[in-house]
């Protein structure tokens, strides 16, 4: 009999010790699972703050691109110009019409070229890729600001993205002539790149 009762303690002992040791590892394994969701929360945040970060860089990066590439293409509409009125001083003084329509026609096949008109200091038009405008003859008030330069001026076109230049045309230190442009900003392929 003591050995039955011996066995039953012994029993009762190894059970309670098995409970015991399977709520320890319950507990700690509800522990260990917390834990780790914490972690992962954590983790998680800061890969989220983390993405947040390199999007805003990302969207500053494109920003400063895009005014750099503005900036590229106001250079280029610049040289551009300097470089038609350059080639045009002669023929805009002397009035030689054609050579100025056919200088004309060939800078508006540069892509980013909208408009060129030649006109006089008193407004009149030389020549022009405006069909309008050479109906009209010359100048009116809304569009007559190209006369007061005195030197190169730009101004932002009526339209997103586009850029006029002016400049007078000087010979023997007096304006015979006034060069007005318009360049569109965003066009960055030129005729030997769209080839």
């Amino acid at each position: 009999m003591a050995t039955a009762s011996r066995v039953f303690w012994e029993s009762i002992f190894v059970l309670a010790f098995l409970a015991i040791l399977a709520g320890v590892l319950f507990w700690s394994g509800g522990r260990v699972e917390r834990h780790a969701r914490s972690l992962t929360e954590q983790h998680e945040d800061a890969l989220q703050a983390a993405d947040e970060r390199h999007r805003s860089e990302i969207a500053t990066l494109n920003q400063a691109q895009e005014r750099r590439a503005e900036e590229l293409a106001k250079e280029r509409a610049k040289a551009i110009f300097g470089a038609f009125e350059a080639g045009i001083h002669s023929a805009a003084a002397a009035r030689w019409n054609r050579y100025l329509d056919n200088a004309r026609d060939s800078l508006l096949a540069q892509p980013a070229v909208l408009f060129v008109h030649l006109i006089t200091p008193q407004g009149r038009i030389i020549s022009t890729s405006d069909d309008e405008l050479a109906r009209i003859g010359r100048l009116d008030e809304q569009t007559d600001w190209p006369l007061g330069v005195d030197g190169l001026a730009s101004r932002i076109g009526e339209t997103t993205g586009q850029l006029e230049l002016a400049a007078p045309i000087l010979e023997g230190g007096r304006v015979v002539a006034v060069l007005w442009m318009g360049f569109d900003v965003t066009v960055t392929d030129t005729p030997d790149s769209a080839s």
